[in-house]
């Protein structure tokens, strides 16, 4: 997912191997505040397009657990900052939950956010804790295959 005019936009997508799975198609629009992904971006962004886009929304309501106020999205977009990745259940569409994290361009910048997403029966509260790292590791990955070079791993890897 990347930032399209004060949205999400899907641009990528990937089946899942088994006989069902949940998917947004290539190319939806999805509300940025709601959705996992979205978070992910918006934490990352400079503070001056964060604040454009606020103030561009109007405060949707998904279902009774989506954010509806500026100050307890802020807090939610610090705490993906601080832990590198977002959760999401309930918030989007009652029934599911989602992991997302960001992948970075060469230079770090935040240019899109990889997201994991499925019935909260599969994504439950441990599951997710079990999943985030695997979405926060291969977003990485991508973000390695786009020139990213991670200096915290590489001060460590003497």
């Amino acid at each position: 997912v990347v930032i399209e005019g004060g949205a999400g936009l899907v641009i990528a997508r990937e089946e899942n191997p088994g006989t069902r799975g949940f998917a947004l198609r290539m190319g939806a629009s999805i509300d940025i505040v709601a959705s996992c992904s979205g978070k992910v971006l918006l934490a990352y962004l400079p503070p001056a397009e964060l604040a454009t886009i606020l103030n561009g929304w109007k405060l949707p309501k998904q279902t009774q657990y989506t954010v509806s106020d500026h100050a307890a999205l802020k807090k939610q977009l610090e705490q993906v900052r601080r832990q590198g990745y977002a959760e999401n259940v309930n918030e989007s569409e009652v029934g599911f939950a989602s992991i997302a994290a960001p992948i970075r361009d060469f230079r770090g910048n935040v240019v899109a956010a990889l997201s994991v997403a499925g019935p909260i029966q599969r994504l439950d509260g441990a599951s997710l804790r079990r999943f985030n790292r695997h979405v926060v590791e291969a977003a990485a990955a991508i973000s390695r295959r786009l020139g990213w070079r991670d200096s915290s791993r590489q001060e460590g890897s003497g």
